[in-house]
């Protein structure tokens, strides 16, 4: 399967023009358009996993009515990346809060969409790699992508991996052992009792990252190296 694109943008031109330049990238890309944001939001409320990429103006119709359908599908899910195309950078600070992929300056060049799909490519095919083999409770072993781990709790020496789709795997171990498991760059221990895939973070306060309707604590003693990691992260996305 290839890279499921939405293009949600108003000016057909402007759409004509951003398929040619993917048409251009030496992959396989599979793009649907929408002129109507709530139309694409429809679809991502529908089935939050339609899309891998969603491009989208930070204005349709009205003035930053793009940024509010990104927003939400944000909060529909924390899987797609979005990228924000904008006439100005008034609303980088929106896309940033929404941990967009990028921020495009119209008329958007070549050189940066390809950019981005260098970026999305290499990072998603070194996530499919990264996997953990875990040992439940129950003595069954599991296979689990880094990609899909939410965050991990301890309780000394039990754990419970928390995945994207809301499954529970209890363990037994420590977190110390753990950490030397994991083969994700994206998983940073922030607390002596939780380890965070950056990749679901929609935003990171003083103390604490948020994961949605989920506050994961930041310790003092992490504070300063997550945040250094967190930084690096995002705006390596950007």
């Amino acid at each position: 399967m290839g890279i499921r694109i939405a293009i949600c943008e108003k000016d057909v031109q402007i759409r004509e023009y951003l398929i040619a330049n993917l048409e251009e990238l030496s992959l396989d890309l599979d793009y649907t358009e929408f002129s109507d944001a709530y139309d694409l939001e429809e679809e991502i409320e529908a089935d939050d996993a339609a899309y891998d990429v969603i491009c989208i103006s930070a204005t349709i119709q009205k003035k930053g009515d793009g940024i509010d359908i990104a927003r939400k599908i944000r909060s529909y899910s924390l899987k797609v990346s979005i990228i924000i195309m904008a006439d100005s950078k008034d609303y980088y600070k929106e896309a940033f809060d929404m941990f967009a992929m990028a921020y495009l300056i119209k008329p958007v060049q070549y050189r940066e969409i390809e950019r981005c799909f260098t970026y999305y490519t290499k990072n998603n095919s070194a996530d499919r790699r990264a996997s953990w083999m875990v040992k439940s409770k129950g003595g069954t072993w599991k296979r689990l992508f880094c990609r899909d781990i939410l965050y991990i709790e301890s309780n000394n020496r039990e754990f419970i991996v928390h995945m994207s789709d809301g499954e529970e795997i209890e363990s037994y171990g420590k977190l110390d052992q753990v950490v030397e498991q994991l083969s994700s760059e994206n998983l940073i221990r922030c607390h002596q009792s939780y380890i965070v895939n950056m990749f679901f973070t929609s935003e990171m306060k003083g103390t604490s990252f948020v994961m949605g309707d989920i506050t994961i604590p930041i310790s003092r003693k992490y504070q300063k190296a997550v945040k250094d990691q967190y930084y690096q992260y995002m705006f390596g996305r950007m």
